[in-house]
């Protein structure tokens, strides 16, 4: 990313010049100086946070990988649990659904049957990476760490359906907009059950993401397989998804 971040800046620079005053002309040069600097400054500083985070990744063992993705769902679900514990009386008084709330997640969760996808986990990981269209603005993934993880969480009525969803991490607006469509547009599941009785349910999906620059050979594979490919610049790959599933014990997300 670091020739498509200079050559940015450089050409907004150079549409600017023309413009400014000819007193100001004579400190071209100075500033042209201090913004190459600062743009070699922030390229390193990104450029070694992904070095680490890359080497840190690429130590992990597909069987760390999941457990990662595992303990980033259920520590979100779990604390979020917690929160809504103490609204489930504001929230019945609206007509919420009512049952025995239990004090903590693994008690309740004993007595949960949680929803499940027709087709299981490699349908659904097909779904999202289909259905992912790629922004055409490269400016999208400028300030984007090269591969990471993204929290979404959505809410699943009685009868299965997908209600809403909400981001809890951010990468651009695009990105966060068209990540959340995906979900949405997930199929219907077979609905949470909770004593004995069909009830709603939220979940938290983690989902591990990489951002390819795309070589010529890339942009012509992808255009093979009939892959979206956006501008043909940088590609966000859906890698794996994890989800946590909890009662719905109030509407929030």
């Amino acid at each position: 990313m670091k020739s498509s971040l200079f050559s940015l800046v450089l050409v907004i620079t150079l549409i600017l010049l023309p413009g400014l005053p000819s007193y100001a002309q004579t400190t071209i040069g100075a500033q042209e100086n201090d913004v190459r600097s600062e743009i070699s400054r922030i390229i390193a500083k990104k450029e070694l946070r992904e070095r680490l985070r890359d080497n840190k990744r690429m130590k992990m063992s597909t069987k760390g990988r999941i457990k990662k993705l595992k303990k980033l769902a259920d520590s979100t679900a779990y604390a979020d649990y917690m929160v809504e514990l103490g609204q489930v009386t504001a929230y019945a008084e609206k007509g919420w659904p009512r049952f025995e709330v239990y004090p903590s997640l693994m008690e309740a969760k004993k007595a949960f049957k949680e929803p499940y996808f027709t087709g299981g986990y490699y349908r659904i990981r097909n779904n999202l990476t289909s259905r992912f269209r790629q922004p055409d603005d490269m400016l999208n993934f400028m300030s984007i760490s090269s591969w990471g993880y993204f929290t979404v969480k959505f809410l699943v009525d009685e009868n299965g359906n997908i209600l809403r969803s909400k981001n809890k991490t951010s990468l651009s607006p695009d990105i966060d907009e068209e990540i959340a469509n995906v979900v949405r547009g997930l199929p219907p599941l077979h609905p949470a059950e909770f004593g004995k009785k069909k009830y709603p349910s939220t979940g938290t999906m983690v989902i591990e993401y990489e951002i390819e620059e795309l070589t010529e050979d890339d942009v012509r594979r992808y255009r093979r397989k009939g892959v979206d490919y956006g501008d043909g610049s940088f590609f966000f790959k859906i890698i794996d998804y994890h989800i946590t599933w909890t009662p719905a014990i109030t509407p929030m997300l």
